[in-house]
């Protein structure tokens, strides 16, 4: 697979549930961008492409629970990525500082973020 992302992708792992036509399937997340996250299902099969969803991320020793809507990008075997179709502002704050915590790099999630922003 030939690809180039926009946005980098940070590993973190977190207990993670995701709700599809209204069953919520509990996951683990993989990795995570300012656009989507990667997660792997714990039983049954991954989504349709395509499938709209929210994902919720619990953020360990914290009381925080990041909420996304999104649609099921891509699917195989147990992980499927989600990209974000809605993000509220307080998620999107707790996104970005556990980005740049996680980053390498934090000067680029910046960037990625302005650049996020002005699309």
């Amino acid at each position: 697979m030939n690809e180039k992302r926009q946005f980098q992708r940070v590993r973190f792992a977190a207990e993670t549930v995701v709700e599809i036509r209204g069953e919520l399937i509990k996951a683990t997340l993989m990795d995570i961008s300012l656009k989507g996250a990667l997660v792997a299902v714990h039983d049954g099969r991954p989504p349709d492409r395509g499938e709209p969803c929210r994902l919720m991320i619990h953020l360990d020793m914290s009381d925080v629970t990041l909420s996304f809507g999104g649609v099921v990008a891509h699917g195989r075997d147990d992980l499927f990525g989600i990209t974000y179709t809605a993000i509220d502002i307080d998620t999107m704050i707790h996104l970005r500082n556990l980005m740049e915590l996680n980053s390498g790099d934090p000067d680029l999630v910046r960037s990625e973020l302005a650049s996020f922003i002005e699309s």
